[in-house]
Protein backbone atom coordinates (compact mmCIF):
# COMPACT_ATOMS: atom_id res chain seq x y z
CA UNK A 1 0.00 0.00 0.00
CA UNK A 2 1.52 3.39 -0.83
CA UNK A 3 2.40 5.94 2.01
CA UNK A 4 0.77 8.82 0.73
CA UNK A 5 -2.22 11.11 1.58
CA UNK A 6 -2.68 15.02 0.87
CA UNK A 7 0.36 16.23 2.62
CA UNK A 8 2.42 13.49 0.69
CA UNK A 9 0.70 13.12 -2.50
CA UNK A 10 0.83 10.37 -4.68
CA UNK A 11 2.14 10.96 -8.06
CA UNK A 12 -1.16 12.16 -9.88
CA UNK A 13 -2.27 14.63 -7.11
CA UNK A 14 -1.47 17.82 -9.09
CA UNK A 15 -1.84 21.06 -7.42
CA UNK A 16 -5.60 21.39 -8.51
CA UNK A 17 -6.05 18.34 -6.27
CA UNK A 18 -3.83 19.15 -3.59
CA UNK A 19 -5.72 22.40 -3.31
CA UNK A 20 -9.20 20.16 -3.62
CA UNK A 21 -8.10 17.83 -0.93
CA UNK A 22 -6.96 20.60 1.22
CA UNK A 23 -10.80 21.90 0.81
CA UNK A 24 -12.35 18.45 1.25
CA UNK A 25 -10.22 17.89 4.12
CA UNK A 26 -11.62 21.02 6.27
CA UNK A 27 -15.31 19.96 5.38
CA UNK A 28 -14.57 16.19 6.72
CA UNK A 29 -13.66 17.72 9.60
CA UNK A 30 -16.03 19.90 10.35
CA UNK A 31 -18.77 17.86 9.36
CA UNK A 32 -17.43 14.89 11.72
CA UNK A 33 -17.00 17.65 14.82
CA UNK A 34 -21.10 18.63 13.91
CA UNK A 35 -22.15 14.76 13.73
CA UNK A 36 -20.20 14.81 17.49
CA UNK A 37 -17.06 12.50 16.28
CA UNK A 38 -14.25 12.58 17.73
CA UNK A 39 -11.99 13.55 14.66
CA UNK A 40 -8.99 13.45 16.46
CA UNK A 41 -9.11 9.68 15.22
CA UNK A 42 -8.88 10.58 11.67
CA UNK A 43 -5.25 10.00 10.92
CA UNK A 44 -3.04 9.49 8.04
CA UNK A 45 -5.23 7.17 5.87
CA UNK A 46 -8.26 9.12 6.21
CA UNK A 47 -6.27 11.77 4.47
CA UNK A 48 -4.74 9.77 2.26
CA UNK A 49 -8.47 8.60 1.20
CA UNK A 50 -9.52 12.43 0.68
CA UNK A 51 -6.50 12.77 -1.37
CA UNK A 52 -7.32 10.23 -3.42
CA UNK A 53 -11.21 11.15 -3.57
CA UNK A 54 -9.43 14.61 -4.88
CA UNK A 55 -7.16 12.87 -7.40
CA UNK A 56 -10.15 11.49 -9.07
CA UNK A 57 -12.70 14.50 -9.26
CA UNK A 58 -9.79 16.48 -11.36
CA UNK A 59 -8.50 13.94 -13.89
CA UNK A 60 -10.09 13.05 -17.02
CA UNK A 61 -10.82 9.65 -18.29
CA UNK A 62 -11.17 8.31 -21.36
CA UNK A 63 -14.44 7.11 -22.46
CA UNK A 64 -15.34 3.96 -20.92
CA UNK A 65 -14.11 0.24 -21.81
CA UNK A 66 -15.48 -1.34 -24.68
CA UNK A 67 -18.76 -2.99 -23.48
CA UNK A 68 -18.49 -6.30 -22.45
CA UNK A 69 -21.89 -6.84 -24.40
CA UNK A 70 -18.99 -7.00 -27.47
CA UNK A 71 -16.79 -9.27 -25.54
CA UNK A 72 -18.95 -11.71 -24.28
CA UNK A 73 -22.54 -12.97 -25.45
CA UNK A 74 -25.13 -11.26 -24.06
CA UNK A 75 -27.30 -14.28 -22.80
CA UNK A 76 -25.02 -14.49 -19.25
CA UNK A 77 -22.80 -12.59 -16.58
CA UNK A 78 -20.05 -13.19 -19.06
CA UNK A 79 -16.52 -14.81 -17.67
CA UNK A 80 -17.20 -16.19 -14.28
CA UNK A 81 -13.95 -14.86 -12.26
CA UNK A 82 -12.60 -18.24 -11.52
CA UNK A 83 -12.30 -18.14 -14.58
CA UNK A 84 -10.74 -14.79 -15.49
CA UNK A 85 -6.73 -14.84 -16.27
CA UNK A 86 -5.14 -12.00 -14.24
CA UNK A 87 -4.99 -8.85 -16.33
CA UNK A 88 -1.96 -6.89 -15.31
CA UNK A 89 -2.41 -4.50 -12.49
CA UNK A 90 -2.34 -0.75 -12.65
CA UNK A 91 -3.14 1.44 -9.86
CA UNK A 92 -4.60 4.49 -10.91
CA UNK A 93 -7.28 7.01 -9.58
CA UNK A 94 -9.96 5.02 -11.01
CA UNK A 95 -8.75 1.80 -9.02
CA UNK A 96 -11.71 1.15 -6.15
CA UNK A 97 -10.77 1.92 -2.38
CA UNK A 98 -11.76 -0.65 0.28
CA UNK A 99 -11.35 0.46 3.83
CA UNK A 100 -10.40 -2.84 6.03
CA UNK A 101 -10.81 -3.53 9.34
CA UNK A 102 -12.68 -5.17 12.23
CA UNK A 103 -15.94 -3.98 13.15
CA UNK A 104 -16.42 -0.68 15.27
CA UNK A 105 -13.08 0.86 13.63
CA UNK A 106 -15.43 3.55 12.09
CA UNK A 107 -14.70 2.68 8.55
CA UNK A 108 -19.01 3.21 7.69
CA UNK A 109 -19.13 6.14 10.01
CA UNK A 110 -15.89 7.64 7.91
CA UNK A 111 -17.74 7.61 4.70
CA UNK A 112 -20.86 8.69 5.55
CA UNK A 113 -19.06 11.55 6.65
CA UNK A 114 -17.74 11.54 3.25
CA UNK A 115 -21.00 11.51 1.66
CA UNK A 116 -22.39 14.34 3.87
CA UNK A 117 -19.33 16.00 2.09
CA UNK A 118 -19.57 15.37 -1.17
CA UNK A 119 -23.51 16.00 -1.71
CA UNK A 120 -23.78 18.99 0.30
CA UNK A 121 -20.87 20.59 0.08
CA UNK A 122 -19.75 20.00 -2.91
CA UNK A 123 -22.90 19.27 -4.72
CA UNK A 124 -22.13 15.85 -6.05
CA UNK A 125 -25.36 14.22 -6.36
CA UNK A 126 -27.41 11.44 -5.01
CA UNK A 127 -29.35 9.89 -7.61
CA UNK A 128 -30.56 6.87 -5.86
CA UNK A 129 -34.16 7.74 -4.38
CA UNK A 130 -36.28 5.57 -1.95
CA UNK A 131 -37.97 4.04 -5.07
CA UNK A 132 -36.36 3.03 -8.34
CA UNK A 133 -38.29 2.06 -11.61
CA UNK A 134 -36.81 0.14 -14.13
CA UNK A 135 -37.49 -0.04 -17.82
CA UNK A 136 -40.17 -2.66 -17.42
CA UNK A 137 -42.24 -0.23 -15.28
CA UNK A 138 -41.60 -2.05 -12.13
CA UNK A 139 -40.30 -0.26 -8.72
CA UNK A 140 -37.47 -1.33 -6.51
CA UNK A 141 -37.60 -0.29 -2.71
CA UNK A 142 -33.77 1.42 -1.82
CA UNK A 143 -33.51 1.77 1.73
CA UNK A 144 -31.62 5.26 2.50
CA UNK A 145 -29.56 5.17 5.35
CA UNK A 146 -29.54 8.47 7.86
CA UNK A 147 -26.58 10.53 9.05
CA UNK A 148 -27.36 13.52 11.13
CA UNK A 149 -31.37 14.08 9.82
CA UNK A 150 -30.35 13.46 6.48
CA UNK A 151 -30.33 10.71 3.90
CA UNK A 152 -27.16 9.27 2.42
CA UNK A 153 -26.25 7.19 -0.90
CA UNK A 154 -23.90 4.93 0.66
CA UNK A 155 -25.23 1.08 0.03
CA UNK A 156 -24.22 -2.02 0.80
CA UNK A 157 -22.64 -3.73 -2.25
CA UNK A 158 -25.44 -6.62 -2.06
CA UNK A 159 -28.15 -3.69 -2.42
CA UNK A 160 -25.97 -1.82 -5.56
CA UNK A 161 -26.08 -6.27 -6.48
CA UNK A 162 -29.68 -6.25 -6.76
CA UNK A 163 -29.65 -2.75 -8.39
CA UNK A 164 -28.04 -3.86 -11.06
CA UNK A 165 -29.70 -6.39 -11.81
CA UNK A 166 -33.30 -4.62 -11.55
CA UNK A 167 -32.44 -3.15 -14.06
CA UNK A 168 -30.35 -5.68 -16.03
CA UNK A 169 -32.42 -8.36 -15.70
CA UNK A 170 -35.16 -8.82 -19.16
CA UNK A 171 -38.59 -10.13 -17.36
CA UNK A 172 -39.83 -11.17 -20.60
CA UNK A 173 -36.62 -13.10 -22.17
CA UNK A 174 -35.14 -13.98 -18.56
CA UNK A 175 -31.62 -13.18 -19.25
CA UNK A 176 -29.08 -10.46 -18.35
CA UNK A 177 -29.05 -7.93 -20.68
CA UNK A 178 -25.59 -5.70 -20.13
CA UNK A 179 -26.24 -3.20 -22.80
CA UNK A 180 -29.58 -2.26 -20.00
CA UNK A 181 -26.87 -2.23 -16.83
CA UNK A 182 -24.62 0.18 -18.54
CA UNK A 183 -27.25 2.45 -19.47
CA UNK A 184 -28.62 2.55 -15.98
CA UNK A 185 -24.74 3.03 -14.28
CA UNK A 186 -24.21 5.73 -17.60
CA UNK A 187 -27.47 7.49 -17.13
CA UNK A 188 -27.99 7.41 -13.93
CA UNK A 189 -25.00 6.50 -11.75
CA UNK A 190 -22.19 8.61 -13.64
CA UNK A 191 -23.60 12.14 -12.51
CA UNK A 192 -22.58 10.69 -8.93
CA UNK A 193 -19.21 10.15 -9.67
CA UNK A 194 -18.42 8.68 -6.52
CA UNK A 195 -20.72 5.83 -5.21
CA UNK A 196 -20.13 4.25 -1.50
CA UNK A 197 -20.36 0.38 -0.74
CA UNK A 198 -20.28 -1.15 2.60
CA UNK A 199 -19.77 -5.15 2.97
CA UNK A 200 -17.52 -5.75 0.48
CA UNK A 201 -16.97 -9.94 0.79
CA UNK A 202 -14.16 -11.25 -0.38
CA UNK A 203 -16.59 -13.64 -2.84
CA UNK A 204 -20.14 -13.36 -3.86
CA UNK A 205 -20.96 -9.95 -4.43
CA UNK A 206 -17.15 -8.23 -5.61
CA UNK A 207 -18.14 -8.13 -9.31
CA UNK A 208 -20.65 -5.66 -8.37
CA UNK A 209 -17.89 -3.19 -8.02
CA UNK A 210 -15.85 -3.49 -11.29
CA UNK A 211 -18.80 -3.08 -13.30
CA UNK A 212 -19.17 0.60 -11.99
CA UNK A 213 -15.32 1.73 -12.04
CA UNK A 214 -15.65 0.22 -15.94
CA UNK A 215 -17.64 3.65 -16.54
CA UNK A 216 -15.41 5.72 -14.73
CA UNK A 217 -16.92 6.10 -11.77
CA UNK A 218 -14.77 5.86 -8.64
CA UNK A 219 -16.26 3.19 -5.70
CA UNK A 220 -14.79 3.34 -2.43
CA UNK A 221 -16.09 0.39 -0.19
CA UNK A 222 -15.50 -1.29 3.76
CA UNK A 223 -15.32 -4.75 4.47
CA UNK A 224 -14.33 -6.94 7.50
CA UNK A 225 -12.03 -9.14 5.38
CA UNK A 226 -8.81 -8.31 3.90
CA UNK A 227 -8.69 -10.33 0.90
CA UNK A 228 -10.72 -10.23 -2.43
CA UNK A 229 -9.98 -12.85 -5.26
CA UNK A 230 -12.69 -11.02 -7.41
CA UNK A 231 -11.13 -7.86 -7.51
CA UNK A 232 -7.28 -8.76 -7.60
CA UNK A 233 -8.33 -10.42 -11.03
CA UNK A 234 -9.12 -7.05 -12.56
CA UNK A 235 -6.79 -4.29 -14.20
CA UNK A 236 -7.61 -1.96 -11.58
CA UNK A 237 -6.96 -4.03 -8.48
CA UNK A 238 -8.23 -2.54 -4.90
CA UNK A 239 -6.80 0.22 -3.37
CA UNK A 240 -6.48 -1.59 0.47
CA UNK A 241 -6.70 0.90 3.65
CA UNK A 242 -6.82 -0.94 6.98
CA UNK A 243 -8.66 0.90 9.80
CA UNK A 244 -7.16 -0.05 12.98
CA UNK A 245 -7.90 0.35 16.97
CA UNK A 246 -10.43 -0.65 19.56
CA UNK A 247 -14.25 -1.02 18.99
CA UNK A 248 -15.19 2.32 18.62
CA UNK A 249 -18.79 1.80 19.43
CA UNK A 250 -20.53 2.29 22.39
CA UNK A 251 -21.45 -0.45 24.21
CA UNK A 252 -21.35 -4.47 24.49
CA UNK A 253 -23.96 -7.07 23.78
CA UNK A 254 -25.09 -7.81 26.96
CA UNK A 255 -26.04 -4.23 27.17
CA UNK A 256 -29.05 -5.62 25.63
CA UNK A 257 -29.99 -8.36 27.93
CA UNK A 258 -32.79 -7.15 30.35
CA UNK A 259 -32.79 -9.18 33.73
CA UNK A 260 -35.49 -9.67 36.18
CA UNK A 261 -34.70 -6.66 38.74
CA UNK A 262 -34.70 -4.12 35.93
CA UNK A 263 -37.88 -1.41 35.45
CA UNK A 264 -38.40 -2.33 31.32
CA UNK A 265 -38.90 -6.07 32.25
CA UNK A 266 -42.23 -5.16 33.04
CA UNK A 267 -42.45 -3.75 29.37
CA UNK A 268 -42.10 -7.13 27.94
CA UNK A 269 -45.22 -8.46 30.39
CA UNK A 270 -47.16 -5.21 29.28
CA UNK A 271 -46.58 -5.75 25.17
CA UNK A 272 -47.42 -9.72 25.71
CA UNK A 273 -51.07 -8.17 26.80
CA UNK A 274 -51.46 -6.19 23.40
CA UNK A 275 -53.49 -7.69 19.99
CA UNK A 276 -51.06 -9.54 18.11
CA UNK A 277 -50.43 -8.29 14.42
CA UNK A 278 -48.98 -9.74 11.20
CA UNK A 279 -46.51 -8.73 8.94
CA UNK A 280 -44.61 -10.58 6.52
CA UNK A 281 -45.66 -14.25 8.31
CA UNK A 282 -44.33 -12.68 11.50
CA UNK A 283 -46.53 -12.11 14.51
CA UNK A 284 -45.28 -8.89 16.06
CA UNK A 285 -47.52 -7.01 19.14
CA UNK A 286 -46.91 -2.97 19.49
CA UNK A 287 -47.19 -0.17 22.26
CA UNK A 288 -47.53 3.50 21.66
CA UNK A 289 -46.69 6.02 24.29
CA UNK A 290 -46.67 9.77 23.81
CA UNK A 291 -42.93 9.94 22.72
CA UNK A 292 -42.29 6.54 21.74
CA UNK A 293 -42.78 3.35 19.49
CA UNK A 294 -42.26 -0.69 20.86
CA UNK A 295 -42.17 -3.43 18.87
CA UNK A 296 -42.46 -6.93 20.47
CA UNK A 297 -41.24 -10.22 18.35
CA UNK A 298 -40.58 -13.88 19.44
CA UNK A 299 -37.39 -14.32 19.08
CA UNK A 300 -37.09 -17.74 17.42
CA UNK A 301 -39.94 -17.13 15.21
CA UNK A 302 -38.18 -13.54 14.02
CA UNK A 303 -34.87 -15.54 12.91
CA UNK A 304 -37.40 -18.34 11.34
CA UNK A 305 -39.36 -15.72 9.09
CA UNK A 306 -37.96 -15.20 5.50
CA UNK A 307 -37.20 -11.68 6.03
CA UNK A 308 -34.16 -10.42 4.51
CA UNK A 309 -32.06 -6.79 5.22
CA UNK A 310 -34.85 -5.03 2.96
CA UNK A 311 -38.13 -6.69 4.35
CA UNK A 312 -37.00 -5.82 7.83
CA UNK A 313 -36.30 -2.31 6.70
CA UNK A 314 -39.55 -1.66 5.01
CA UNK A 315 -41.56 -4.06 7.91
CA UNK A 316 -40.01 -1.84 10.66
CA UNK A 317 -40.78 1.98 9.02
CA UNK A 318 -43.67 1.04 7.56
CA UNK A 319 -44.83 0.06 11.23
CA UNK A 320 -43.42 3.49 13.01
CA UNK A 321 -45.57 5.28 9.50
CA UNK A 322 -48.83 3.29 10.41
CA UNK A 323 -48.59 3.75 14.47
CA UNK A 324 -47.45 7.26 14.87
CA UNK A 325 -49.12 8.60 11.82
CA UNK A 326 -46.34 10.21 10.97
CA UNK A 327 -44.85 8.74 7.71
CA UNK A 328 -41.30 9.47 7.10
CA UNK A 329 -40.69 11.11 10.17
CA UNK A 330 -38.67 8.28 11.51
CA UNK A 331 -34.93 9.30 12.36
CA UNK A 332 -32.18 7.83 14.09
CA UNK A 333 -32.80 9.85 17.37
CA UNK A 334 -36.05 8.49 17.23
CA UNK A 335 -37.71 6.52 20.43
CA UNK A 336 -37.80 3.57 18.68
CA UNK A 337 -37.66 -0.42 20.31
CA UNK A 338 -37.77 -3.55 19.27
CA UNK A 339 -37.98 -6.13 22.20
CA UNK A 340 -37.23 -9.47 21.50
CA UNK A 341 -39.16 -12.07 23.65
CA UNK A 342 -37.43 -15.50 24.36
CA UNK A 343 -34.50 -15.01 22.95
CA UNK A 344 -31.60 -17.68 22.95
CA UNK A 345 -28.08 -18.29 21.19
CA UNK A 346 -28.90 -21.88 21.07
CA UNK A 347 -31.31 -21.16 18.20
CA UNK A 348 -28.38 -19.93 16.41
CA UNK A 349 -25.76 -22.28 17.23
CA UNK A 350 -26.16 -24.67 14.24
CA UNK A 351 -28.60 -22.70 11.69
CA UNK A 352 -26.60 -21.07 9.67
CA UNK A 353 -29.27 -19.54 7.97
CA UNK A 354 -31.19 -18.19 11.13
CA UNK A 355 -27.70 -16.42 11.84
CA UNK A 356 -27.92 -14.29 8.39
CA UNK A 357 -31.32 -13.54 9.41
CA UNK A 358 -30.22 -12.45 12.59
CA UNK A 359 -27.83 -10.12 11.14
CA UNK A 360 -29.89 -8.96 8.45
CA UNK A 361 -32.20 -7.69 11.15
CA UNK A 362 -29.57 -5.99 12.62
CA UNK A 363 -28.33 -4.44 9.34
CA UNK A 364 -31.74 -3.09 9.00
CA UNK A 365 -31.72 -1.77 12.68
CA UNK A 366 -28.23 -0.07 12.32
CA UNK A 367 -29.74 1.51 9.27
CA UNK A 368 -32.49 2.79 11.04
CA UNK A 369 -31.00 3.44 14.35
CA UNK A 370 -33.81 1.32 16.65
CA UNK A 371 -32.68 0.48 20.15
CA UNK A 372 -33.31 -3.07 21.02
CA UNK A 373 -33.67 -5.17 24.16
CA UNK A 374 -34.08 -8.64 24.58
CA UNK A 375 -34.90 -11.47 27.47
CA UNK A 376 -35.88 -14.90 27.92
CA UNK A 377 -38.08 -15.71 30.86
CA UNK A 378 -36.89 -18.74 31.68
CA UNK A 379 -33.51 -18.78 31.49
CA UNK A 380 -30.82 -16.02 31.44
CA UNK A 381 -30.12 -15.02 28.10
CA UNK A 382 -27.00 -15.38 27.17
CA UNK A 383 -25.62 -12.35 24.89
CA UNK A 384 -21.69 -11.73 25.10
CA UNK A 385 -18.62 -10.94 22.58
CA UNK A 386 -17.18 -14.21 24.20
CA UNK A 387 -20.49 -15.92 23.65
CA UNK A 388 -20.39 -14.86 19.76
CA UNK A 389 -16.57 -16.00 19.47
CA UNK A 390 -17.18 -19.40 20.73
CA UNK A 391 -20.21 -20.12 18.24
CA UNK A 392 -17.40 -18.70 15.68
CA UNK A 393 -15.29 -21.34 16.94
CA UNK A 394 -17.85 -24.14 16.37
CA UNK A 395 -18.72 -22.55 12.67
CA UNK A 396 -15.00 -22.82 12.25
CA UNK A 397 -14.73 -26.37 13.25
CA UNK A 398 -17.83 -27.42 11.57
CA UNK A 399 -17.90 -30.01 8.65
CA UNK A 400 -21.46 -29.98 7.15
CA UNK A 401 -21.04 -26.57 5.66
CA UNK A 402 -19.06 -24.80 2.77
CA UNK A 403 -16.33 -22.74 2.65
CA UNK A 404 -18.74 -20.53 1.46
CA UNK A 405 -21.37 -20.16 3.73
CA UNK A 406 -19.06 -20.89 6.49
CA UNK A 407 -17.18 -17.29 5.42
CA UNK A 408 -20.34 -15.59 4.82
CA UNK A 409 -21.35 -17.13 8.08
CA UNK A 410 -18.63 -15.44 10.28
CA UNK A 411 -18.27 -11.90 8.24
CA UNK A 412 -21.51 -11.80 9.56
CA UNK A 413 -21.23 -12.53 13.13
CA UNK A 414 -18.19 -10.25 13.49
CA UNK A 415 -20.85 -7.80 11.66
CA UNK A 416 -23.61 -8.18 14.17
CA UNK A 417 -21.04 -7.87 17.57
CA UNK A 418 -21.01 -4.64 17.92
CA UNK A 419 -24.09 -3.52 16.23
CA UNK A 420 -26.24 -5.10 19.35
CA UNK A 421 -24.77 -3.16 21.73
CA UNK A 422 -24.86 0.14 20.60
CA UNK A 423 -28.67 -0.97 20.05
CA UNK A 424 -28.71 -1.88 23.29
CA UNK A 425 -27.71 1.27 24.86
CA UNK A 426 -29.95 3.22 22.44
CA UNK A 427 -32.87 1.82 23.80
CA UNK A 428 -31.49 2.02 27.57
CA UNK A 429 -31.61 5.72 26.88
CA UNK A 430 -35.24 5.41 25.51
CA UNK A 431 -36.46 3.94 28.51
CA UNK A 432 -34.08 5.55 31.05
CA UNK A 433 -31.71 2.87 32.14
CA UNK A 434 -28.74 4.50 31.43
Amino acid sequence: MPENGPNNAPNFLNQDASDLASKIWDHVITVGQTAGLDTTKFGDDHEKIVGRVAAFLTSEFPDPAESLEEKKENSGWGSFWWNKEKEVSNETALSPIVICGVPGTGKTTFLYVLDRVLRDKLGLPDTISSEMKNFHGRTYQVPKRMFCGGPVSLLSVRKWSELHRFYAWDITNHRFVRPRLEDFIDRTLAPMQIVFADEVEPSGYSPTLPDMTARNLLVIGTSNQYDFPQLELEANSPIIYRFEGPDLRSGDPADAVIWPYEPVWGLFDKLGGQPMYKAERLPYQTLLTVDSLVIMVDFRQAVQAPMYETEWYQFLTKAWDELTGQPGSLKPDSKYTLLMQGFSLDELRTDYNAIIRFVWLFDAIEQLGIGVLVRNGEQPAELSREAFNHMKVTIHTSRNITDEVRERTLVGIDRVVSRIGQAGIRARQIHGLD
